[in-house]
């Protein structure tokens, strides 16, 4: 039984870390440096996302009396005093002065409580519905979670509230965001990507370039440099690298499984054990960290989920420094994270490589560029291998722990799965031995078929910035 579960564990880590297909499911797309020369006042009424022509009462366009009938007290105030002015002239005047007014006001308060948020001029195609939140503000939970949906619930919410359309926009601390989910909207929005004018990766400020990594693959907006760590980062997670550290994954999932054997009164929380292992990973894996005993482990551990968790602090999100943020408990476990990691580093410099994704990063070479002060091949900065083992960090923590707590729970709910599951693994045991391989991986078809369901049911979320400089039709 130990071994039937160890294997779901690894290779369902592999599965979702090392071989897993990209998911798009949700992208962001942001205008950077909105123009106020591209801020419309009055769109066109025939425009549906801005038609203000049902709000003006028939009477307004029909009756005599149309300017005393008008709901309000402006208009019934307007209405009395300009009663005697009963020439078709002045009514025709006076009708177009009120819908301006009417459609000027809607759109000059939009412009003073939500700034930025006017539509591009250039464009015939509408905006995206949308809910704006607070003014000036915006929706400042936008990244706060619940138990019963996850990270992000509050997209959830905003696309139920406007019917669950493919693009929305909504707006946060001075910037207009538009969500934009579905295979090929995002390959739309993305079709321009690193070209100067067109749709570029971007961390949202100082505080949270410092927080996640600003050099990281996932934000470097340099098309070369995006290609340099691409071949360097992925070098160190390549199906060679992932074979030769099958062994280390193994042991970790056997310890686990121990503990589950081994725990009282029957009852497991899944949902501890498996993010228990992925953390686990990361630090003995992916960061190599020699932690000396189990109040070590679980140190890490802890600060690893603050640190996760910081990342949906709403004050990380301004455009500045609050006092007081980087005393934050998201903030220290930041800190304490690079502190592991650089003393890593030392013992790398003193000790040359080990097995560990962090050194192969760190020593890895690029044939294809030297480095400009030497002759040398290029290699990653010590920062730009901090950082990519932090994106590491949550690449090999939250998504994989959440697919191997939902295959967990369908395999429950579904017996008969588990029952072939185990069969396949007794039959590649009595072929290949209990000790892992990529080879015995590559041939767990059904553990993977099983694997892809669960992501099929239950995909994972997540969310990426882009900034635009141009408007972008989808």
């Amino acid at each position: 039984m130990m071994r039937k579960i160890s294997s779901l564990l690894a290779l369902s880590f592999f599965a979702t870390i090392a071989f897993g297909q990209p998911r798009l499911s949700t992208g962001f797309v942001r205008n950077a440096n909105p123009s106020p020369k591209k801020i419309r006042l009055s769109p066109p009424l025939t425009d549906p996302q801005h038609d203000f022509s049902s709000r003006v009462p028939e009477s307004l366009l029909s009756s005599s009396s149309a300017l005393e009938m008008s709901t309000g007290p402006f208009a019934s105030a307007v209405g009395k005093s300009i009663a005697p002015l009963t020439t078709p002239l002045m009514k025709r005047v006076l009708i177009l002065l009120v819908s301006a007014y009417v459609l000027l006001s809607k759109q000059l308060y939009k412009r003073i409580l939500w700034p930025g948020s006017g539509p591009d001029t250039s464009v015939a195609e509408p905006l995206p519905p949308g809910a704006m939140g607070c003014p000036l503000f915006g929706k400042t939970t936008l990244f706060a979670g619940t138990k019963e949906q996850g990270p992000f619930a509050a997209f959830a919410k905003i696309a139920a509230k406007l019917g669950n359309p493919k693009i929305f926009q909504t707006y946060m601390f001075g910037n207009r965001i538009a969500s934009v989910s579905g295979l090929d909207n995002v390959r739309t929005a993305l079709r321009r990507e690193f070209e100067e004018d067109g749709i570029n990766t971007v961390t949202v400020n100082d505080n949270f370039d410092e927080f996640f990594g600003g050099e990281s693959i996932l934000y470097e907006g340099d098309k070369k440099t995006h290609t340099f760590l691409r071949r360097l980062v992925g070098g160190a997670m390549s199906p060679s690298a992932i074979s030769a550290a099958v062994p280390a994954i193994q042991a970790v999932a056997d310890r686990q499984v121990d503990s589950i054997l081994e725990h009282e009164g029957g009852v497991v929380k899944m949902e501890s054990v498996v993010t228990e292992y992925t953390l686990d990973i990361a630090h003995t894996q992916i960061l190599g960290l020699d932690l000396a005993d189990g109040a070590e482990v679980e140190e890490f551990r802890i600060q690893a989920k603050n640190w996760l968790e910081g990342m949906t602090n709403p004050l990380l999100y301004l455009p500045f420094t609050v006092p007081g943020l980087k005393r934050s408990k998201g903030y220290k476990a930041h800190d304490y994270l690079v502190s592991k990691v650089e003393e890593k580093l030392e013992r790398l410099d003193r000790d040359g490589p080990d097995d560990s994704t962090l050194s192969k990063m760190y020593f890895a070479t690029d044939d294809e560029e030297e480095d400009s002060s030497s002759s040398s091949p290029r290699r990653l900065t010590r920062k730009q291998v901090i950082d990519n083992s932090l994106i590491l960090i949550v690449a090999g923590t939250e998504t994989s722990a959440s697919t191997l707590t939902v295959a967990t729970l369908l395999l429950g709910l579904h017996p008969e799965v588990w029952k072939k599951v185990k069969e396949e693994q007794r039959r590649l045991i009595s072929k290949y031995g209990t000790d892992l391989t990529k080879a015995q991986l590559d041939e767990c078809t059904y553990l993977d078929s099983v694997i892809k369901e669960t992501m099929r049911i239950r995909p994972i979320d997540g969310m990426e910035f882009r900034k635009t400089k141009e408007t972008i039709v989808v």
